[in-house]
């Protein structure tokens, strides 16, 4: 079976990442650990937040596998309208406008009460030929969104890099709500889509 170790020796994943972005996303700069490693061979999601000035912002990265080739991977996460059945937390996502290799989706996010839902107009930019997409926030109540997909293809599964850089806005919440907040949520970006799959969607 075909190891993180073994991606990671044959494709450079941080200059993969951070060669020519049609958005600038802020640089991770990590190396993955032995443990990480050993997580992700695992199956489960490796999942890191970087705290970014106020106590809202945060730079998160999320890896793990996923048991599909690319294509069908690429294909779940521009199913737009399917999102409120693949993450729990999004309400709507649609698709507003579309030319060329720029899509723009419109998403609805459920906050936890007694927080109001978030709303985001994404941008984002297609780069099938080295499995990226980039996306940016161009409106919404959510104050900052920037990040990028990438997959790797590994035989017959997929290494699937989310990394965003996010600012939901919401005032008077501490880091570290902000900070386990997401590292319970983020794994399930991944998840969501490995039950999609494996469904048989």
């Amino acid at each position: 079976m075909p190891t993180v170790s073994r991606v990671f020796t044959s494709v450079p994943l941080l200059a993969m990442l951070s060669t020519g972005p049609a958005y600038a996303v802020p640089a991770c700069g990590y190396a993955l650990s032995e443990q990480e490693k050993a997580t992700i061979n695992a199956n489960e999601v490796v999942v890191r937040v970087d705290r970014v000035g106020e106590a809202t912002r945060a730079d998160v990265t999320c890896l793990g596998y996923v048991d599909a080739p690319p294509k069908k991977i690429w294909d779940v996460i521009l199913s737009d309208s399917d999102y409120p059945k693949i993450f729990p937390n999004i309400l709507v996502c649609e698709t507003r406008y579309k030319k060329g290799n720029i899509v723009h989706t419109y998403s609805m996010l459920d906050y936890p009460w007694p927080l109001p839902d978030k709303w985001t107009l994404n941008e984002m930019v297609l780069d099938q030929a080295r499995w990226r997409i980039d996306f940016k926030r161009i409106q919404g109540t959510t104050k900052e969104v920037i990040g990028v997909w990438t997959l790797f293809p590994d035989g017959p599964r997929t290494l699937v890099s989310y990394r965003v850089h996010i600012d939901p806005g919401v005032p008077l919440v501490p880091r570290w709500a902000v900070e386990i907040g997401t590292k319970t949520v983020a794994p399930d970006i991944i998840k969501g889509i490995r039950k999609w799959i494996a469904s048989g969607h």
